[in-house]
């Protein structure tokens, strides 16, 4: 049986899940996950996008650096796979919030944003970056 005074609904169902934070809903999209095999829904958080931006930059600035290393050069166009760079936040994530960031967001500066044939001969989206924006 349910108790009057359960906030939960159901014991059996939620009773592992005692901790629950309540807080206005601010926007109603709706972010998809795949964690571990699950997919999972929830309502977006601001801060959820702006951590993952914060993330994404902090590898982009790792990748032009690394590149500046090794080539020597200033302000070089770098194009980078967008999987790849999805592929360092997708278990917190998830695709579509990082795509979309990367492909829509101002604080992400990009030159080019295209579509592309690899070297398999598969299409892949790809991102042109001047490493000059992230490593100085």
């Amino acid at each position: 049986m349910e108790s009057a005074d359960n906030i939960y609904g159901y014991d059996k169902y939620y009773k592992e899940f005692q901790s629950a934070v309540y807080n206005k809903i601010h926007t109603y999209k709706i972010l998809c996950v795949d964690y571990k095999g699950y997919k999972l829904a929830r309502f977006m958080d601001k801060n959820v996008s702006i951590s993952c931006t914060e993330q994404l930059l902090t590898y982009l600035r790792e990748f032009c650096k690394k590149q500046y290393k090794e080539q020597k050069l200033e302000s070089i166009e770098v194009r980078i796979a967008v999987d790849s760079i999805i592929n360092v936040v997708k278990e917190e994530f998830g695709y579509y919030l990082p795509y979309l960031l990367l492909k829509r967001s101002r604080r992400i500066k990009k030159r080019k944003f295209e579509i592309l044939l690899d070297e398999k001969y598969k299409i892949q989206n790809m991102i042109t970056i001047r490493s000059s924006d992230y490593i100085f």
